[in-house]
């Protein structure tokens, strides 16, 4: 459980990790845009063709990835991994770097399973853990994920 209260192998604390990686990646800052297409650009996060599809929500329109990695920045920022820029982007706090430090040598030393991350990438997983290879047993993503995600706007939305 992260500071910010998601497991790190549920899918919002899947997209925190692809967040906060790429901002570190970014050199500390970056725009929705630029951490979108970073993560995109190195495929990090396993982009299926439904992912690709619009998902319309009170939030926005958009790919549904997109939405996913939405949905974690009010929860980061709340949390203290992210800060809004004055320039409209978001730069990675102290405590967001240690989150991501503390979780990859987690990771690194078995007490987290990155073979548990069905959102997560080949490529993310070996940037977090250099030796991963895919396994047989590797979880998959649920056929329903996106049934859960509009439960969870469901669940999030003002009575």
């Amino acid at each position: 459980m992260s500071k910010i209260g998601f497991s790190y192998d549920s899918f919002r604390g899947q997209c925190v990790m692809l967040l906060v990686g790429a901002l570190k990646g970014l050199g500390g800052t970056g725009t929705r845009q630029e951490v979108l297409g970073y993560i995109a650009e190195r495929h990090y996060f396993d982009i299926e063709a439904e992912d690709r599809l619009p998902f319309a929500t009170d939030i926005r329109a958009g790919p549904r990835w997109e939405l996913l990695m939405s949905l974690v920045v009010p929860a980061c920022l709340r949390g203290g991994c992210i800060r809004e820029t004055m320039e409209g982007g978001w730069r990675l706090t102290r405590a967001g770097a240690e989150l991501y430090s503390r979780t990859r040598k987690l990771l690194r030393e078995g007490t987290f399973d990155p073979h548990l991350c069905f959102l997560w990438t080949r490529e993310f997983k070996k940037r977090l853990v250099p030796g991963y290879e895919p396994q047989p047993g590797d979880r998959h993503r649920s056929t329903h994920l996106y049934e859960v995600v509009r439960w969870h706007l469901a669940d999030a939305s003002p009575s």
